[in-house]
């Protein structure tokens, strides 16, 4: 398993999806989280990179975007799901 499977496993953990008890006002802040545009190109320019063209430290900043955005997605799949909101919705 990578280390990017093992990250989403342990935060689906964490944050149980089917369980709606988030305070509105911290899920309101959640669902308005997201990347810079900076960081949204950056990562773009990353993953569309041959991945064994990658420099060990383009690597490890890709390896770390991910876990970021998985972590961020599971806390807002959480924050919607305790305010009914469908994926998109703020």
């Amino acid at each position: 398993m990578s280390v990017i499977a093992y990250s989403e496993s342990i935060w689906r953990r964490i944050v149980p999806r089917d369980i709606a008890d988030m305070p509105p006002e911290a899920a309101r802040f959640l669902v308005s989280l997201g990347f810079a545009a900076a960081d949204v190109k950056r990562y773009k320019r990353l993953a569309a990179k041959d991945q064994s063209d990658l420099e060990m430290d383009e690597r490890e900043e890709l390896e770390s975007l991910v876990q970021a955005n998985t972590a961020l997605m599971l806390l807002q799949a959480k924050a919607r799901l305790s305010l009914q909101l469908p994926r998109g919705m703020a």
